[in-house]
């Protein structure tokens, strides 16, 4: 029984872990223009 309840709680975690908020903490940044030199082919 307790096995089948660590069962349960486990699968329990990961559906919270799927469904919940992101807690990704990035900076915004927004658009960044191009700096750099273009390649050019030909």
């Amino acid at each position: 029984m307790k096995a089948w309840s660590q069962f349960i709680q486990y699968i329990q975690d990961a559906v919270m872990r799927i469904f919940s908020p992101a807690k990704d903490d990035y900076p915004k940044t927004g658009e960044q223009p191009f700096t750099g030199e273009p390649d050019h082919v030909g």
